[in-house]
């Protein structure tokens, strides 16, 4: 019975490394475009496993993550790119 709680546990935390790396690799390549095939085999899971495993610790489905880590990051470039309009100077309190 250990030997079966070990075994499980083991592959829980081999999972969770790989969705780990997977997710750093979507963050490395947000910019392309990334589609279900690859990240099978970026992951190393199988379809049906990452689809599971992945809502299982992101509470999201892979593809619906890139989405809103896209729309995050390009939120975040919108305002920084805001915080950093000149203001002319004929237009400047003093």
């Amino acid at each position: 019975m250990a030997k079966v709680v070990s075994l499980k546990l083991s592959r829980h935390a081999s999972t969770q490394h790989k969705l780990t790396k997977l997710c750093e690799w979507i963050d490395a390549n947000i910019d392309k475009q990334i589609d279900s095939s690859e990240l099978v085999k970026q992951s190393g899971l199988s379809y049906f496993e990452l689809q599971t495993q992945f809502k299982s610790f992101y509470k999201t489905s892979p593809m619906q993550w890139i989405r809103t880590k896209r729309q995050s990051d390009s939120t975040k470039t919108k305002r920084d790119e805001m915080m950093h309009v000149s203001v002319p100077t004929s237009l400047a309190v003093s």
